[in-house]
C-alpha cells in the first residue's frame, strides 16, 4: 500500500474531535488488551455522563520528556521560555527515569497510549529510548513528534531496538533556505538522509514500525515546495503525510474566524492526562507555564490526583456544575484552546468559515509506487 496523504482542511476543532481521534489512530487497536478496551469505554460513558469522580483511568497519558529544543521555531514557547538560565541545570528540564518509572507504574495497566512530547524536543532527553522500551515492554503504543534534527545513525538503532509503535516528524520546505524560516538552526539535508535511513533501516529489519508520518505546516513561504516534499517522501516509503494548516498565523498569510465552542465539548480531564518534565500534572497539554498543576506524581499517587480536588473541580467547571472560582486558578478558566469563550479556524484569505459540522478530513492514497 502506498504513501498515506491527509489533508486537515480545518484546524480549530481536530484536537478535540473523537472521529478524527478515531480515523488517526485506529491502527493502534492491535495493541489494546480487552482490560483497557473496558477502560476506554467506560472513560467514553463517564465523559458524556460528566461523572466528577470517575472509575475509569486516562487511556492516553501524554509526558513532556524535555522541556528543551535544539531549535528555535518563531512562534514556540520553547524559544525563551524553556531556556536554560544561568544557575539552572539542564537536567531539572528534562524527566527524570525515576519520574517516568513511577508514572508508567501508576497509569501503565490502564494506558493505551503514551506520548513522549508536548512542548519541547523529546530526542534532547537522552533517556527516551530507555522509557519507550519499559511502555512497550507494558503492551503500550508510544509515539513522539520531532524535528529529527538530533537522530543519528546510533540512535536510529536505539530507537528501533526499543520498539517505537510511530514517530512522526516535522517537515517544513525542501530547501535549507526555506526549511530554516521556521526551523531556526535546523538542517534540511540531514532531516532527508536520516528520513532515508530509517526507512531504509526498517526495510531491513522487516518491521512495521514504528509508523513514520512527515508532518507539512502549510506556511505560504512552504506551499512551493510541498509537491516536493510528498515525492520524496513517497519514494522513501514513508507511511503517511499530513498537511495541516498554520495555526499559529506565522506569515500573516491566514484570517482567523471566531467559532464559540462549549466547556461541555471538552473531554480531556476524562480520557487523558498531561505531565511536564518534572511530575506536575495538568488536565490537558496545552501549555504549561505559569499554570497551577493539579498535583505532583512525584509526591503523591496518581490515583489520588485523578479523583482529587483540583480534578474533581476541573470537571464540575467543564461540566457546567459550578462557576468560575476565585480561590481556584485553574488551566480550564482561561482555556488556551478557546473552549467557553472563542475557538480559531484557520482560513485562506477571503474563504467562506465553515461550521463544525461542515468539517472534514480528507484522505487520499496518492497514485505512486513507493518503495517498501
Amino acid at each position: 500500500m502506498g504513501t498515506k496523504l491527509f489533508i486537515l482542511k480545518n484546524y480549530h476543532h481536530h484536537v478535540v474531535s473523537l472521529i478524527h481521534h478515531w480515523r488517526m489512530h485506529s491502527y493502534e487497536l492491535p495493541l489494546r488488551s480487552f482490560h483497557k478496551v473496558l477502560n476506554i469505554i467506560q472513560n467514553i460513558y463517564e465523559w458524556k455522563r460528566h461523572t466528577i469522580i470517575t472509575k475509569s483511568r486516562p487511556f492516553i497519558v501524554r509526558m513532556n520528556t524535555s522541556a528543551l529544543c535544539n531549535l528555535r521555531c518563531p512562534p514556540c514557547i520553547n524559544k525563551e521560555s524553556f531556556k536554560v538560565k544561568p544557575g539552572q541545570s539542564r537536567e531539572s528540564f528534562l524527566m527524570s527515569q525515576n519520574t517516568f518509572d513511577k508514572i508508567l507504574s501508576e497509569t501503565g495497566k490502564h494506558a493505551q497510549r503514551m506520548t513522549f512530547h508536548i512542548t519541547g524536543e523529546a530526542m534532547m532527553n537522552p533517556m527516551l529510548f530507555d522509557m519507550v522500551k519499559k511502555a512497550h515492554e507494558r503492551n503500550i503504543f508510544t509515539y513522539f513528534s520531532t524535528n529529527y534534527n538530533l537522530m543519528t545513525p546510533e540512535l536510529l538503532s536505539r530507537m528501533f531496538d526499543s520498539g517505537l509503535s510511530k514517530v512522526k516528524i516535522a517537515f517544513d520546505g525542501f530547501s535549507q533556505e526555506i526549511y530554516e524560516k521556521y526551523k531556526v538552526g535546523g538542517d534540511v539535508e540531514k532531516l532527508k538522509q536520516m528520513i532515508a535511513l530509517t526507512m531504509k533501516e526498517r526495510r531491513r529489519r522487516r518491521s512495521k514500525y514504528p509508523i513514520v508520518e512527515v508532518q507539512i505546516i502549510t506556511f505560504h513561504h512552504v506551499k512551493s515546495e510541498i509537491e516536493q516534499i510528498k515525492q520524496f517522501c513517497q519514494e522513501q516509503g514513508v507511511d503517511r503525510i499530513m498537511c495541516i494548516p498554520d495555526g499559529c498565523n506565522f506569515d500573516g498569510s491566514h484570517e482567523m474566524a471566531i467559532i464559540g465552542k462549549s466547556y461541555r465539548q471538552c473531554f480531556w480531564p476524562w480520557l487523558q492526562t498531561a505531565i511536564d518534565s518534572n511530575g506536575n500534572v495538568f488536565p490537558c497539554g496545552q501549555g504549561f507555564e505559569g499554570l497551577i498543576p493539579l498535583g505532583n506524581v512525584n509526591n503523591e499517587s496518581f490515583d489520588s490526583i485523578w479523583n482529587g480536588r483540583l480534578y474533581r473541580e476541573t470537571r464540575l467547571f467543564l461540566s457546567g456544575k459550578s462557576p468560575k472560582r476565585d480561590d481556584l486558578q485553574l488551566q480550564c478558566y482561561d482555556c488556551p484552546d478557546g473552549f467557553g469563550k472563542l475557538g480559531l479556524q484557520v482560513l485562506q484569505k477571503g474563504a467562506p468559515i465553515l461550521s463544525q459540522s461542515q468539517e472534514k478530513l480528507e484522505t487520499v492514497t496518492p497514485p505512486v509506487n513507493v518503495v517498501h
